[in-house]
């Protein structure tokens, strides 16, 4: 996909088609769209440092223009030229303290076990499925609630092959801090 990367404020219809509220700080943003001159897709760096990607795609977003980067076919992002004024910044703390995937920390050790420093907070309840999103782990799962149709994603089940009864952690990218969620059905 055709990128481009950008230190900037979203504009406000930016901000409501892609549910980030009235935040309008200037944060590293990129624009994505295939083939470029498309709707493109916009995430931005959250406060833990993680890309937040939004589940709105390319409604109401604007046309990709003047990309200056690219994904290869494993989706890194490479950029063609360096933005003025910028520099590599070392990994932030989570990233060398956990394992983690395109910015979401894999909670689970190989034993079921939450990983120290990690912790669950609230709780929620409801179905989980595996689906095909290619901004997410494949260890990743979606889950709904039944009562209010909420979705939580991503969301790592304790084992790879889940069932009713079994948990997952259920967080942002880059945050340590996972909801608690008990699964009711597989869908």
């Amino acid at each position: 996909m055709s990128a481009r990367i950008a230190i900037r404020a979203l504009d406000a219809r930016e901000r409501a088609a892609v549910s980030f509220g009235d935040d309008a700080r200037l944060r590293c943003t990129v624009s994505l769209a295939s083939p470029p001159g498309d709707n493109g897709w916009i995430c931005r760096i959250g406060d833990t440092g993680g890309y937040e990607w939004p589940l709105v795609t390319s409604d109401g977003m604007p046309r990709l223009r003047k990309a200056n980067g690219r994904t290869d076919q494993h989706v890194v992002l490479m950029l063609r030229v360096p933005l003025t004024g910028t520099h590599a910044t070392p990994p932030l703390p989570w990233q060398r303290r956990f394992p983690h995937l395109d910015a979401f920390i894999l909670p689970w050790t190989h034993a079921g076990r939450l990983r120290s420093g990690l912790r669950l907070v609230g709780s929620e309840r409801g179905a989980c499925g595996l689906f095909v999103e290619h901004r997410l782990p494949r260890s990743a799962v979606r889950c709904v609630d039944s009562r209010t149709y909420a979705y939580s994603e991503p969301c790592f089940p304790r084992r790879p092959n889940f069932r009713a009864g079994d948990l997952a952690a259920c967080s942002a990218p880059g945050d340590t801090s996972f909801t608690r969620w008990r699964i009711t059905a597989r869908f």
